[in-house]
């Protein structure tokens, strides 16, 4: 439930308004027993 609107933001904000190939990909990496990093990236339009 944490990662869901920053998915969301990048599937709406990015991805809606792009033609062609739409890609959102989600990592999780295992930083030390305590801590994960995520990462979501995807190819949309880009917003700043």
């Amino acid at each position: 439930m944490l990662i869901q609107p920053y998915v969301e933001n990048a599937r709406w904000h990015g991805l809606m308004h792009k033609s062609g190939d739409r890609l959102v990909t989600i990592s999780f990496t295992l930083v030390n027993e305590n801590m994960y990093t995520c990462i979501i990236d995807d190819n949309g339009i880009g917003r700043f």
